[in-house]
């Protein structure tokens, strides 16, 4: 009897000791995983606009209208060149064009003016137009949940603007502020 139960003793922990050493090299293989670096594919333009944005999901959104607002579509002849989505995140790169013979500050301030009309609730807290970049970042409401965009756009000449967009829930923007920041400031304008 005694020699029985320390047999099960024995088998028993040995049991319990492989299940821990399987569940250690699981999650350490999982947060290896997890913990992985993000891959970027660059995405460029014939006029010479380039940014880097995540290898997530890839959405072919032909009609603007599904992406925004269809008036501020319309507005701004946007066309979306790249949905990419996470499910909790979103990267958009689109084009807009303008009358040419607008200044890029006069097309900022009216696509701002058209953001104002068309989205409610928006709140612009970082606004920076320079001569040919803009940086903007807002806050606003879209179906009750309170969301977070970080957008930068260039003036690639003849009316041409191409922007980025990192759009998510303002509760997870911070958990995502370095995929954000790593595609803002991956988007330049290199002719």
């Amino acid at each position: 009897m005694y020699m029985k139960k320390n047999l099960t003793i024995i088998i028993a922990t040995a049991v319990i000791a492989a299940v821990i050493a399987g569940l250690f090299f699981f999650f350490r293989f999982s947060a290896k995983e997890n913990n992985a670096p993000l891959a970027y594919t660059t995405f460029t333009t014939d006029e010479g606009f380039a940014v880097e944005y995540p290898n997530w999901q890839k959405l072919n959104i032909t009609n603007p209208e599904e992406g925004m607002p269809a008036d501020l579509t319309a507005k701004e002849n946007l066309k979306i060149l790249i949905y990419a989505t996470n499910g909790a995140a979103v990267v958009q790169i689109s084009e807009r064009t303008f009358d040419p013979k607008k200044s890029f500050k006069d097309i900022i301030e009216g696509m701002i003016k058209n953001q104002r009309e068309s989205v409610k609730n928006l709140i612009i807290w970082r606004n920076d137009i320079g001569a040919s970049s803009a940086l903007l970042e807002t806050k606003s409401i879209l179906n009750g949940i309170k969301m977070h965009t970080i957008s930068k756009a260039f003036y690639v000449g003849n009316g041409k603007v191409y922007s980025v967009a990192f759009i998510s829930a303002d509760e997870s923007y911070n958990f995502f502020k370095p995929i954000a920041e790593h595609i803002i400031y991956s988007a330049k304008v290199w002719r």
